[in-house]
């Protein structure tokens, strides 16, 4: 193990990847990366990997129209496959919803989201193995879709690794170093790595590596559950759906 880095990152799922890649690609100097078991071994690998660019504030859809073009070209941008499908992203709302969907579908289009809004008619003609009792408006956005969590995250850290990014697996973070109120060191199961920057992509547990520091992450969590169907004969192909009037996506 490496005794000085520039930045450790905490955490091997796709944010820790993706900032240590990063990091690493824009020369940020020496960077560790310290996962306690193993690559995408944590939530990521259960993520459904929608590549979407419907959000309700600016940052956000820029932020998602730069990862859509990333993932559309992802050997150049990301390093390596993401196992993008660019199927389309479909937003289904009910009455309550439909004024926000009106609202916040030329903002996007502003921001450069290739999305359109549509009605339920239009759904059912484009999609006709979709039930839309309930479905008020929708909108659908051409150059979205999903990607392979995992093989995702793995081009991320493969790809930094050949430009120098360190990568512990294996190795629990046991504690963050601080003199005079800076970061000085992680201590892991594998020895100390001193540094001034510590980047906490835990996800889950990033209430746990806060707490080293004083810090308090006011982390809730909710159960979610997959159900897995077999499509039946002649099923067309349907974009990823995020359907409000069921609750579902």
């Amino acid at each position: 193990m490496i005794q000085r880095a520039d930045a450790v990152v905490i955490g091997g799922g796709i944010i820790g990847a993706s900032t240590a890649h990063f990091l690493t690609e824009l020369g940020f100097g020496q960077v560790a990366l310290v996962e306690k078991s193993g690559i995408c071994g944590g939530s990521t690998q259960y993520s459904a990997a929608h590549v979407r660019q419907h959000y309700s504030n600016e940052v956000a859809i820029r932020l998602a129209v730069r990862a859509a073009e990333m993932f559309a070209h992802a050997e150049e941008r990301l390093g390596g496959p993401a196992g993008f499908v660019r199927d389309g992203y479909l937003v289904m709302a009910p009455e309550e919803q439909a004024q926000a969907i009106r609202e916040i579908v030329p903002v996007q289009q502003a921001l450069g989201v290739e999305t359109e809004i549509i009605t339920p008619g239009e759904v059912r003609h484009r999609w006709p193995e979709l039930n839309v009792d309930g479905v008020a408006l929708a909108c659908f956005e051409r150059t979205s879709g999903y990607a392979d969590p995992v093989q995702t995250t793995r081009s991320l850290v493969d790809s930094a690794r050949e430009l120098g990014l360190k990568v512990y697996e294996g190795c629990a973070a046991l504690d963050i170093t601080v003199e005079n109120g800076h970061v000085t060191g992680v201590v892991t199961a594998g020895g100390s790595i001193a540094t001034s920057v510590v980047v906490n992509a835990c996800g889950p547990w990033g209430d746990r590596i806060g707490h080293l520091v004083g810090i308090d992450y006011p982390l809730t969590f909710s159960r979610e559950h997959e159900a897995i169907f077999d499509a039946p004969d002649g099923f067309g192909q349907l974009p990823v759906l995020s359907d409000a009037t069921q609750r579902l996506y």
